[in-house]
């Protein structure tokens, strides 16, 4: 495959899922023709065309100074592939059959937005490796909490709350403050 190709599908293709199994590599059609304009206009750049950590830092910078550009398509699209392999290794080891690959690599994906914010190139690691390490801790936290609090009872989750956490969650699901001041009560005496 020619460099410049290469290029083009690193950043302008995204996994599907079929089966929970990979089945192909898709082109997003937009990130594509945006990708190739902006190869048009660094033609003079030729060395620099066909190295992946010049456009992932040219992505990564336009990113940091417009986060709605296509340069979060296009960032999103490098990073499927170690996203993949990180919700692969984790679906591997999970023992229940609750989450599947595809459920782990939702989860993971969905923290691109904190890989991005957090990357910082002068540190010498590459956008892929702090990818990983992300993508890899958030997952394994949220299989992990959720394990928790799906192996707690009502009451064990009642012990386990605060009482901030309980007046922010009754007052999401509506309640009065009467009625807040209630089930307070009632939660300090169970506590107690």
């Amino acid at each position: 495959m020619k460099p410049r190709q290469r290029i083009i599908e690193l950043f302008s293709t995204f996994i599907q899922l079929a089966d929970d199994l990979f089945d192909r590599w898709v082109t997003d059609s937009l990130l594509q023709r945006n990708i190739e304009r902006t190869l048009k206009q660094t033609a003079e750049l030729d060395t620099a065309e066909s190295s992946e950590h010049f456009w992932v830092l040219y992505w990564y910078r336009l990113w940091k100074t417009n986060p709605e550009y296509l340069a979060t398509g296009h960032l999103s699209a490098y990073l499927q592939e170690a996203c993949y392999w990180v919700a692969q290794r984790v679906a591997i080891q999970l023992t229940s059959m609750q989450y599947k690959l595809s459920d782990c690599f939702q989860i993971a994906i969905a923290t691109l937005p904190v890989v991005l914010k957090g990357y910082n190139p002068n540190q010498g690691a590459s956008l892929k490796t702090y990818a990983n390490l992300v993508f890899n801790h958030t997952l394994r936290d949220t299989l992990r909490q959720r394990r928790e609090v799906e192996s707690r009872t009502d009451w064990g989750l009642l012990r386990k709350i605060s009482q901030k956490q309980l007046v922010e969650s009754l007052q999401a699901a509506g309640f009065s403050e009467k009625a807040i001041a209630n089930y307070r009560l009632a939660w300090t005496c169970f506590k107690t």
